[in-house]
């Protein structure tokens, strides 16, 4: 039992430095309101076993105290006294602060990379827009021209800021103000740059599932704008 015990304490005072370190994390480079459980935690994992090996790799450097906190046998019965717990102390801060070091440096890293790419730190709404809600529907895209089209997105630029959001779009339809629908062009793919975009939509609708509409045909059954 008193090993059981020790084992569950060095596991728990190892893994909770990683909370500074995920804080610290969130602090600079904000949250991601997508990012899935086990993907917080492995970065919270993360930055308490990286944070561990930058206070033993500053403590051969910097001649401090071992980092006993992480060793069972400190917790036995016979070397549990005072001493030895204010001896626990000091390499435990030293572990929670290098793993907030490891949280900041990873945080401007990610920063950096982002920005020579142009793209935001964490993904926008514009990534969940094309990620999610874009695929198998019709989108709308209407263009500061005034003019509208539908048809489907072929590729899209993803992470990218809003400059170069570019998209091309198969089978496009061109709205008919006459018909009060959407037309069917000869085109296989329009290219369509992000400069010349006012705002997409999507549709829902039945002819979803025709997937390559003949020419001059209605794109939706119904009118629609």
């Amino acid at each position: 039992m008193p090993t059981s015990i020790a084992t569950v304490t060095v596991i728990a005072l190892a893994i909770i430095p990683g909370a500074f370190g995920a804080y610290v994390w969130a602090l600079i480079n904000g949250q991601d309101w997508r990012e899935k459980d086990w993907e917080a935690a492995i970065r919270f994992l993360a930055f308490s076993v990286l944070g561990l090996g930058v206070y033993v790799l500053l403590g051969l450097i910097f001649t401090l105290p071992p980092a006993i906190h992480i060793l069972p046998s400190t917790y036995g019965s016979a070397a549990l006294n005072a001493p030895a717990l204010s001896s626990i102390f000091s390499p435990y801060i030293g572990h929670i602060m290098c793993s907030g070091l490891v949280g900041a440096a990873a945080a401007v890293a990610h920063r950096w990379t982002a920005s020579i790419r142009g793209a935001s730190p964490q993904p926008s709404t514009w990534d969940h827009f094309i990620k999610s809600a874009v695929p198998k529907h019709w989108v709308v895209v209407t263009l500061k021209s005034g003019d509208v089209y539908a048809g489907y997105v072929q590729t899209a630029e993803e992470s990218a800021p809003a400059t170069e959001r570019d998209i091309i779009l198969r089978h496009p339809a061109k709205f008919n103000e006459a018909i009060n629908n959407y037309c069917v062009t000869s085109l296989q793919d329009l290219f369509v740059p992000a400069e010349l975009v006012q705002s997409l939509g999507t549709v829902r609708s039945e002819s979803e599932l025709l997937l390559d509409p003949a020419v001059n045909t209605l794109l939706f059954p119904k009118a629609s704008t």
